[in-house]
């Protein structure tokens, strides 16, 4: 076996080469003759529409759309290629020393096309510069076209302009029914501020009376001939009648109370007053009462510029200066340890909108009393 299987294998390789040169020799005869401007038959350049460059044809004299895949076909010997420069109308645009020599670049297997709407349409022309190893460069140049050259379609035939639509007539308003006039009256009398409006429904003898108080006043009730607060309501005039509208305004809200600092006596903030103005003695319960929208309160003691740390936050009404305790009450302010004379309390509150304030009030210590 292994004498013969040597001469066998050898003549194998030899039988695949030959094939393999018939086949290049053939791609390479099915390329028409370059012009005239082409530096022999050593090298051409080709394109395809496709970025793995199969169905090549020669770029000479070819007119070209949309994107193109241009690249360099040689019989020059590989290893004796050292570069490959391209100049496009005059302008050097690439040089590349890697096989097939793509005149855009490469990317990874694939030419990267030439965008051929970035050229005006005309003709246009690529010059191609091989250096070579051993030997003088050989330089050529490739004439095509950019832009269809196809004989224009004529121009269609304008459609006929369509027949004008006849404007049609306009139809007549309908006449307006008119209003029957009720066989019976009806009376209507307010009290308080507001009105009655009437309107005749689409039924005959029905009537549609509202009440319209006015503004801030509000209405109650019927009386007379009509009864209840429905409003509006609908009333059947079979006979005469007479039908009674009641107001009343609406009071005032009360006022909101002022935001100040206010003191007790007692843990559970009974009989509090104002705390401005207060001589005080021994335990007093201050605090500051608000129903308004404040997320929280921070108090301080005789720092009526807020210049240091709060003496106590409190976060929940009725936000008292020394803390709640557990039952709810308020804790005590001891005035015995603070010196007989004038203080003041501030209070730094945050709204919930994001506004502040500032709310202080001054008060005395009295002296205690001297030992008898």
């Amino acid at each position: 076996m292994s004498g013969t299987g040597q001469p066998r294998r050898l003549v194998a390789r030899a039988g695949i080469l030959a094939i393999v040169a018939a086949l290049l020799l053939t791609v390479l005869l099915s390329f028409p003759a370059a012009s005239a401007q082409q530096a022999g038959p050593e090298h051409l350049l080709v394109v395809s529409a496709h970025s793995d460059r199969h169905d090549r044809a020669p770029l000479q004299g070819a007119t070209l759309e949309g994107s193109a895949y241009i690249f360099l076909a040689t019989f020059e010997p590989l290893a004796n290629i050292a570069a490959v420069e391209y100049w496009l109308d005059g302008v050097s645009t690439r040089t590349t020393s890697s096989f097939p020599y793509d005149f855009a670049g490469t990317s990874g297997a694939t030419a990267n096309a030439t965008e051929l709407s970035d050229l005006s349409d005309g003709a246009h022309q690529i010059t191609t510069q091989i250096r070579l190893y051993s030997g003088a460069p050989s330089t050529s140049t490739t004439d095509f076209t950019v832009g269809s050259q196809a004989a224009s379609a004529p121009a269609p035939e304008p459609a006929p302009a369509p027949e004008p639509v006849p404007t049609p007539e306009p139809i007549p308003a309908p006449e307006p029914i008119p209003t029957p006039e009720p066989a019976h009256t009806l009376a209507v009398s307010t009290s308080g501020a507001g009105q009655v409006t009437l309107a005749i429904s689409s039924i005959t003898s029905v009537m549609v009376v509202e009440a319209v108080p006015d503004a801030g006043a509000t209405f109650v009730a019927w009386s007379g001939d009509l009864s209840g607060a429905a409003n509006p309501v609908q009333i059947t005039v079979s006979r005469d009648l007479s039908i009674h509208a009641t107001f009343v305004e609406q009071p005032d809200p009360p006022p909101e109370a002022p935001l100040e600092l206010q003191v007790s006596s007692a843990p559970d903030r009974s009989a509090a007053t104002a705390l401005a103005g207060q001589s005080l003695s021994g335990n007093a319960y201050v605090f500051l009462h608000s129903e308004t929208d404040i997320s929280q309160v921070s108090f301080y003691l005789d720092d009526p510029d807020l210049q240091g740390a709060p003496r106590w936050v409190e976060y929940f009404a009725p936000y008292d200066f020394e803390s709640t305790n557990a039952a709810g009450d308020a804790g005590p302010l001891d005035t015995t340890g603070l010196t007989p004379g004038a203080h003041v309390i501030s209070a730094f509150l945050d709204f919930e909108g994001g506004e502040s304030r500032v709310v202080s009030a001054r008060f005395t210590v009295e002296a205690p009393a001297a030992a008898t």
